[in-house]
């Protein structure tokens, strides 16, 4: 059961969005969002008016969305009026209807005109089922190399969707391409099988995809099907064919592979420990802008394996790979600048460096920079700032953290609504200091209505450190047992009752996870 509250909060942000433009941005909006019975209401009047996008979006709700009962001569009707206007998205769907025969007779040249005119526009999926159509001489005569021109016009923009996370659309127009032979995009496609990305994981089809595009000379497929048997991953662990998979990458300049084969002659892993080799290969990469080998080397020269030791070096390269994103080697020089190793000592700069590399979830650089915020270092608006910025990833200290500034009017206005709402996060997660600050604002009715059944619930939980990041120390349990006691002397039975099933009921919620890089 949620707490009263939480509507209450809820409430107070949804008017704290900023409104849109107008009706014709609220129905997009909606529309976006899936909800088609507003979008209708909001845009079928300015489709009358003549808007092109309302047009087209209305059109394409009466092909049948949810909630929306389907009526193909209207649907035909309003997508007609958007194409002639020119809009590309009305085209393509109407190419659509066209092709399947949906509230027409089917026809398949008018079906391509549609789609080409949408293509020319630079639709995506207009393009790609231009260049179906093409290979499989649907309303034109069957012609290959015109088919492979539109795939490649929808692959340019299927790598464009993959480089911006939208792997769905990626993976529908670079398929087409990937099976007429197109080695980029079999390695797209592979990754995407590798690690799950859109696509149930399959590491036997990736290693498919890959093997295809490795026999046309891809070195990233080399790579990538090294990796592949060197961790084996859908194949037994093969370290022989993996270091020839890598050294064929490896004689095309293939930076990733030389890391790779580098960290196997680091860690003597399916070869003999080598670190001359290894220093050799994370040379070559790192000089390709591989920030992995760039970490590597500067490890190596820190540490002096395979070399002197050399402080300059290994900032040197820290550096490099810091700046290309490496969060290792940001947690790195974080630690140089802290203690003074190579640099001159300056603690501004290792808190950047840290904080940098506990944002792409280094855990090391993330515990660094709270011990040093704790013992004083930075300005409140830097800790806000640090706070806000993994509170709202779904850290549960940063979230109680940010909570207690909000509550104490530290580096900020006092605000014991947005307190509660903050500690409500990290309390949910188990957080059992924000569990005992949840419940003092329950009881007192700061930023919340005064609830001591709710306030009760989380003095429970904080007691027996309820949730997957919360383990009560004595000194917790303690106060919560005994602020509990004081509640039940002024609660009913009835209330304590209803607050220990309030307590059963809940459930916490598991922390965010972390994603690792894709290459």
């Amino acid at each position: 059961m949620r707490p009263l509250f939480l509507t209450v909060l809820l409430a107070a942000l949804v008017l704290a969005i900023p409104a849109t433009a107008g009706p014709l941005e609220d129905g997009l909006a909606r529309f976006e969002e899936g909800d088609y019975v507003s979008a209708l209401r909001l845009l079928e009047p300015l489709a009358a008016a003549g808007n092109a996008e309302a047009q087209a979006r209305v059109g394409r709700m009466y092909t049948g969305a949810k909630g929306v009962q389907g009526d193909y001569a209207r649907a035909l009707g309003w997508l007609g009026k958007a194409a002639e206007q020119g809009n590309a998205n009305a085209q393509e769907a109407l190419g659509a209807m066209y092709l399947r025969g949906m509230g027409v007779r089917a026809d398949e040249v008018a079906a391509l005109s549609w789609y080409r005119k949408a293509a020319e526009q630079g639709n995506a999926d207009a393009q790609e089922r231009v260049g179906m159509m093409y290979q499989n001489g649907i309303g034109v005569p069957r012609d290959s190399a015109t088919a492979k021109i539109w795939y490649r016009k929808a692959a340019a923009q299927g790598n464009a969707r993959f480089a911006r996370g939208d792997y769905a659309a990626a993976f529908r127009l670079l398929e087409p391409l990937a099976t007429q032979g197109d080695a980029e995009a079999q390695v797209k496609l592979g990754r995407m099988y590798e690690r799950g990305l859109s696509v149930q994981q399959n590491y036997v089809t990736a290693m498919g995809w890959y093997r295809m595009a490795a026999e046309l000379g891809n070195g990233d497929a080399r790579e990538a099907l090294g990796t592949l048997y060197q961790f084996g991953r859908g194949v037994p662990q093969d370290y022989a064919a993996a270091i020839g998979w890598y050294e064929k990458a490896i004689a095309q300049g293939n930076a990733a592979a030389q890391e790779q084969l580098g960290t196997m002659y680091l860690n003597g892993r399916g070869v003999g420990q080598d670190y001359g080799a290894a220093l050799d290969l994370f040379r070559k990469a790192g000089d390709r802008g591989n920030a992995a080998a760039q970490e590597k080397l500067a490890m190596m020269y820190q540490l002096g394996k395979g070399v002197p030791e050399d402080e300059a070096a290994a900032l040197k390269w820290y550096r490099r790979a810091a700046d290309r994103g490496n969060a290792e080697a940001q947690d790195k020089l974080g630690t140089m600048y802290q203690l003074g190793k190579g640099v001159a000592q300056d603690s501004d700069m290792a808190r950047q460096w840290y904080r940098r590399a506990a944002e792409q979830g280094n855990a090391h650089a993330e515990a660094t920079l709270w011990q040093m915020y704790d013992g004083g270092q930075g300005t409140l608006a830097e800790v806000f700032e640090w706070n806000k910025s993994l509170a709202e990833q779904g850290k549960a200290r940063s979230q109680r953290g940010l909570g207690r500034m909000y509550e104490l009017g530290n580096g900020v206005p006092r605000d014991y609504r947005a307190a509660a709402t903050w500690y409500f996060k990290a309390a949910e997660q188990g957080d059992v200091d924000a569990q005992l600050y949840l419940a003092a604002l329950f009881r007192l009715g700061q930023g919340v209505r005064q609830d001591f059944v709710e306030a009760h619930k989380w003095y429970r939980a904080a007691a027996l450190g309820t949730g997957a990041s919360g383990v009560a120390n004595r000194e917790q349990a303690v106060t919560a047992k005994r602020e509990r006691q004081k509640l039940e002397a002024v609660m009913s039975p009835v209330q304590i009752s209803e607050a220990n099933k309030r307590f059963r009921d809940w459930k916490p919620v598991t922390p965010p996870a972390k994603t690792g890089d894709l290459k």
